[in-house]
């Protein structure tokens, strides 16, 4: 055999396998997941797998080359060479099983090293016993009593940032992302894990209906009320998805509420919006039996109108829907708004997202998602109306 073959093959498979590990360092250290397309991402994951698989081929093929040599050589005795082909896999393993260790374990809220606000983590007990655990970011060096928002989340179980606890490490966390740029602006963050979700204790959420989350979210408003460094009449909610409807069950009957934002929320009856949801294909006819039963939010969205508490809301109002939303047609935006101004309430306004999503993500012409993050337009147009009505 011609060992130049096999050294070959054991500098290729070296190459391979310093180059994942330094593609896994740079994805890891620049956040490239967060600032590449889609497309790109699922290109590197399995280009990432490819050679993972030619990494563990070449080494076998070296390995076997190189005892078929030494058999032939009529050397028995134990050779370092067969052994140096299975460095790379050795190393890639090793590095793999670090990696996931790292990962593996709690996501954590506080905010960057940089960042020029305080956080706090939060327990809000409930009257029923259960806790819910939460984030309060705030303002550095407080002066006065400042405004506040407290954030809410959407349908089915959220933790505090609105991700969704069976994809820990997704980065779509839009809570985190308002938070960050909120609190850096002189408004503090208030933001729960769901009941019995992430670090909250008790409860079932899939159980509870909507007027039940929305008690619990009334807790939390009296908790930040009772905060020294809060002003508890600069108080606002920010509401995604379902979360919409619980801000303005909430704020229908507590005039103290100053302000809302209503991300992607329903405007016509529910029956409508699940109605929408089979068209679109998000939501299976033959599922539906099966999750009104078992989704206590589903449940009471069959047989709910929003827009009876919609009529009732005075407070200034920023509703901002995307107009590739599947789950909710954009439409309702414009129904939400026109039943918050039938009560009189002049001060609402509109803002049609184009491209954008549910998630208020925005998407490609062929409806690929572009990022998973929240453009920095949209976070603005939050941050600016709110500094003007809070």
């Amino acid at each position: 055999m011609n060992k130049r073959t096999s050294d070959w093959l054991l500098g290729l498979n070296l190459f391979l396998t310093v180059s994942l590990i330094g593609l896994q360092i740079s994805v890891d250290t620049f956040d490239l997941i967060e600032r590449l397309q889609l497309p790109q991402v699922e290109a590197l994951s399995w280009g990432a797998r490819i050679a993972c698989l030619l990494v563990v081929a070449i080494s076998l093929t070296g390995l076997i080359r190189e005892i078929r040599f030494l058999r032939r050589q009529g050397d028995r005795k134990l050779s370092l060479r067969p052994a140096a082909h299975l460095l790379g896999p050795l190393l890639l393993g090793l590095f793999i099983i670090y990696n996931n260790s790292k990962n593996s374990g709690p996501i954590t809220y506080t905010p960057p090293k940089n960042a020029d606000y305080a956080y706090e983590d939060v327990k809000v007990p409930l009257p029923c016993g259960d806790v819910l655990a939460g984030s309060l970011t705030f303002p550095k060096g407080i002066g006065a009593r400042i405004p506040a928002v407290v954030l809410i989340t959407g349908s089915s179980p959220h933790d505090r940032d609105n991700a969704s606890p069976q994809a820990p490490m997704t980065a779509y966390r839009p809570f985190r992302q308002i938070a960050h740029r909120l609190s850096s602006h002189g408004i503090a963050v208030l933001r729960m894990d769901d009941r019995g979700i992430g670090q909250s204790i008790g409860g079932d959420i899939r159980r509870l209906t909507t007027p039940e989350r929305a008690k619990d979210i009334e807790v939390c408003i009296v908790y930040l009320r009772q905060r020294p460094e809060i002003d508890g009449s600069r108080i606002g909610l920010i509401g995604l998805s379902e979360g919409v409807s619980i801000a303005h069950m909430i704020a229908s009957k507590d005039d103290l509420i100053k302000a809302l934002v209503l991300l992607s929320g329903v405007g016509s009856p529910g029956k409508e919006v699940l109605r929408y949801q089979i068209q679109q294909g998000v939501l299976s006819e033959d599922a539906l039996p099966s999750l009104l039963e078992e989704d206590g939010s589903t449940r009471f969205l069959l047989e709910f109108d929003p827009l009876i508490t919609a009529r009732m809301i005075k407070q200034p109002v920023l509703i901002i829907h995307g107009d590739r939303d599947r789950y909710v047609p954009y439409t309702d935006a414009f129904q939400l708004a026109t039943a918050i101004e039938q009560n009189g309430n002049k001060n609402v306004t509109t803002r049609i997202l184009a491209g954008h999503n549910h998630g208020l993500l925005k998407e490609s012409p062929d409806g690929r998602v572009v990022s998973a993050r929240i453009p920095d337009e949209v976070l603005s147009t939050i941050l600016d109306w709110l500094t003007r009505e809070l």
